[in-house]
């Protein structure tokens, strides 16, 4: 090529790479036939090239857009060499097709992405975790005391409205820090093999009332089950979740679609999963879409673009929890004033899964008062191993009143040295499930060898530990989820005694 850009040798390289032949191409101006999107700055590298070489050998190296002959766009590296030949100076110059390159560095940045994202999920939910569990502790002490005051008034006191308010308040935050565990993957669920269609056309009325007339809601469900290992609250809590922000989404109206399927992941797509089957969820809507910003930012909890007081911004965190813990993956397409997409894939449940899957019942948190006694005080004795002084204390006092007696412990170990000493007969244990040293998993399995007869209920504001929610599961085992009120407690104590004495 010479100065001007026109064209003096063609190798066959050139012509596999552009389609031109060396006959078609020698003559023509390279900037006009191979350049053209970034003509203009490629005239501008040639000049300074030229001027910068001061008739020595001189390279440079560059990026811009080619084309082939047939119109197709590649991205290209060009390195151009000014040559210095007797008479003036020629311009060579090496071209190279680095789209595989570039589509390479763009699926590297995107993982990286999704790893930055992963991580600061994660550590958000740690933290969440962490103050859900503290503060349902917290929720524990308000909820029992107010119980206990409670049943002390009569039912003309004045201030009994003030206490059920105390009890009414904390009730909606024992609801957020739920949804907290949730998103952090921590909540203790009952989990069965579900079929997700199942579920979809149970909640359908539902959610054609929450979404109003102005929505349109298309439901596609194909014939086959869509079987996986879940709890139907949180994926009913997740399908509602999602309707709510796309009606949000919507406020003139739009249409919502809901549609699963069967789905096989092959080892050759690269959507961060294991190869096998999955329940595929689609939930459209025709909405405001979100930016990217708003999209980066999702799934962290309390991050909301409502005004205040129209969201918590845990909804699509507690989504994100619940399809996370399953071992699936949520993906999520959206642009401004383009509607919003959410793909959620849950394993597929097997036919072992199905036989195998493990269940933990929460114990209804009943509302009621505790009826005055009218039977004989209970004679049984209660072992009581929790670690908050302020919750012992609490439920000691909501045991004690009931007439049993309690035995308290801070600690498993403490547990196991009573138990072993025998000075006093223990009827039933009644431990927190996170403890410090052993866990209540390890105080479980330690019961099961030492003394298998005695009954378990277990107590907790959530559980991090695998084993223990394995080992917490069992028919002469109960589990009861803080905040609960002192009548849940009650109720699941008699009924735990009574499958022992009959």
């Amino acid at each position: 090529m010479n100065p001007r850009g026109v064209v003096a040798e063609w190798n066959s390289a050139a012509e596999r790479l552009f389609g031109w032949s060396r006959e078609q191409i020698l003559g023509r101006p390279l900037l006009s036939s191979v350049f053209p999107a970034s003509r203009a700055r490629v005239e501008q590298e040639l000049d300074r090239l030229t001027r910068e070489s001061g008739g020595g050998l001189y390279h440079h190296h560059f990026r811009a857009s080619a084309r082939t002959r047939d119109g197709r766009r590649f991205p290209a590296d060009l390195t151009v060499s000014v040559i210095p030949v007797r008479g003036g100076a020629t311009v060579s110059a090496f071209v190279e097709d680095i789209s595989d390159q570039i589509r390479l560095e763009e699926a590297r940045l995107v993982d990286q992405q999704r790893g930055f994202q992963r991580e600061r999920l994660e550590t958000l939910g740690q933290l969440a975790g962490g103050i859900a569990h503290d503060f349902n502790n917290l929720l524990e002490v308000i909820v029992s005391y107010a119980g206990l005051a409670a049943d002390e008034l009569e039912q003309d006191s004045p201030v009994r409205g003030d206490v059920q308010e105390i009890e009414r308040a904390a009730r909606r935050a024992a609801d957020l820090t739920r949804q907290l565990l949730t998103f952090s993957r921590r909540e203790v669920a009952k989990v069965q093999v579900l079929d997700l269609n199942q579920v979809i056309r149970e909640l359908e009325p539902l959610l054609r009332r929450t979404l109003g007339e102005h929505i349109e809601l298309e439901i596609r469900i194909g014939p086959d089950p869509c079987r996986l290992l879940g709890d139907v609250g949180q994926l009913e809590q997740v399908l509602v979740n999602l309707a709510v922000n796309a009606r949000d989404a919507m406020p003139r109206g739009g249409q919502l679609r809901i549609a699963t399927e069967l789905a096989e992941v092959g080892p050759e797509e690269e959507i961060g999963l294991p190869s096998g089957r999955y329940v595929s969820l689609t939930v459209s809507d025709t909405g405001s879409g979100m930016t990217k910003d708003v999209a980066e930012r999702a799934y962290e909890p309390f991050f909301t673009t409502k005004p205040r007081g129209r969201g918590t911004g845990l909804g699509l965190s507690t989504v994100y929890g619940v399809v996370t813990a399953s071992g699936g993956q949520l993906g999520l397409t959206t642009a401004p004033d383009m509607g919003t997409t959410f793909v959620l894939h849950f394993p597929a449940a097997t036919d072992a899964a199905a036989i195998g899957s493990a269940t933990i019942d929460q114990v209804p948190q009943t509302r009621e008062r505790l009826a005055p006694a009218t039977r004989p005080a209970p004679d049984e004795t209660i072992l009581l191993v929790e670690d908050e002084e302020t919750v012992r204390r609490a439920l000691t006092k909501v045991l004690e009143r009931e007439g049993y007696r309690v035995l308290p412990a801070s600690e498993a170990k403490d547990a196991l040295d009573i138990l072993d000493a025998g000075e006093t007969p223990i009827d039933l244990v009644v431990t927190d499930v996170v403890l410090p040293g052993l866990s209540g998993g390890d105080l479980a399995a330690e019961l099961a060898i030492r003394h298998p007869e005695l009954p378990t209920v277990f107590i907790s504001g959530y559980t991090d530990d695998g084993a223990a929610r394995r080992q917490i599961t069992g028919t002469r085992r109960n589990f009861i989820s803080k905040p609960f009120t002192g009548a849940a407690l009650i109720t699941t104590v008699a009924d735990c005694l009574k499958g022992v004495h009959g």
